[in-house]
């Protein structure tokens, strides 16, 4: 298999110690995968995806070498997973001894720092688990604490102010998306970590391609219509033509580049969210945020 990864195992035991786990009681192992992703951001005019999101659907490419690595290991009865999962991903890989949870509430693995996406394959086979033990790697470390522009790691780790978070829902704390960056998710607190110094090889399927670089005027000639198709290899795909177009208007605010004009022909939006938000924006422009 020519892309790299690092696995453990989980008995299932050890997980159900943590977790309930209803309906699979033939489940005996869990094998846990990390493929790492790009590291560097490549230089391009108008706005970026987080980096997981660079390549192909990772869901999609996830499950497919689960699949291939479950056939060379003649498995009879395993499901395959990626994302979409009834098992708790983090602690699965915590408990396979492949990395700790860090304080921006993320894996953080030796060799790949926290650029890693997670994939299990639960099994009726028997594998010996794992027996790793990872030291803590933030131990004195509050770079990603301090790094974080709305502040969402200062006491554990608050969703809601989450910028990956707030890129893929409706939100109503529309003075954080003043700090957004990226059209979907956020790098901060995995660029100033540590860890993530060295740029690893990745499988080539998370290779940037140019569907996740966006402007505005491209993106509204690819309309609502279109969306789906165009994108439906993509990570963010499910979030719709909204949530990205607003977060699309938000970068252009936060960059001064939108006028009261660009918003006009979004006010008789029948998504009330999304009408709040162009509200919003209107009036940022405009010199007041009430």
């Amino acid at each position: 298999m020519n892309f790299g990864f690092e696995y453990g195992v989980v008995d299932i035991g050890d997980y159900l110690r943590h977790r309930p786990l209803k309906g699979r009681d033939w489940i005996k192992s869990i094998l846990v995968f990390v493929f790492p992703y790009a590291g560097k951001a490549p230089e391009v005019d108008g706005y970026l995806t987080a980096k997981y999101a660079y390549g192909k659907d990772y869901h999609a490419v996830i499950k497919d070498k689960l699949e291939e690595i479950a056939r060379k290991l003649g498995l009879k009865k395993y499901e395959a997973l990626a994302d979409v999962s009834y098992l708790d991903e983090k602690l699965c890989a915590v408990l396979a001894g492949l990395g700790k949870i860090g304080k921006n509430n993320l894996l953080l693995t030796p060799k790949y720092g926290s650029r890693v996406l997670i994939g299990e394959i639960a099994t009726d086979a028997d594998f010996p688990k794992t027996e790793k033990v990872v030291p803590d790697p933030c131990v004195g470390c509050f770079l990603c604490v301090r790094k974080c522009p709305t502040g969402a790691l200062r006491n554990g780790f608050d969703k809601k102010r989450c910028l990956s978070y707030l890129s893929q829902k409706a939100g109503g704390d529309f003075e954080l998306y003043e700090k957004m960056e990226l059209v979907v998710g956020c790098d901060v607190c995995q660029d100033v970590c540590p860890l993530n110094r060295q740029e690893q090889a990745f499988p080539e399927e998370f290779r940037f391609d140019w569907k996740s670089r966006f402007t505005l005027e491209e993106f509204l000639e690819i309309g609502e219509e279109a969306f789906k198709e165009h994108y439906q290899d993509k990570a963010f795909c499910f979030l719709g033509y909204k949530k990205i177009l607003r977060n699309l208007l938000v970068l252009e605010a936060n960059k001064n580049s939108l006028a009261l004009a660009d918003l006009k022909r979004f006010e008789n939006d029948s998504e009330v969210w999304f009408k709040k938000h162009i509200d919003y924006l209107k009036g940022r422009i405009s010199g007041g945020k009430d």
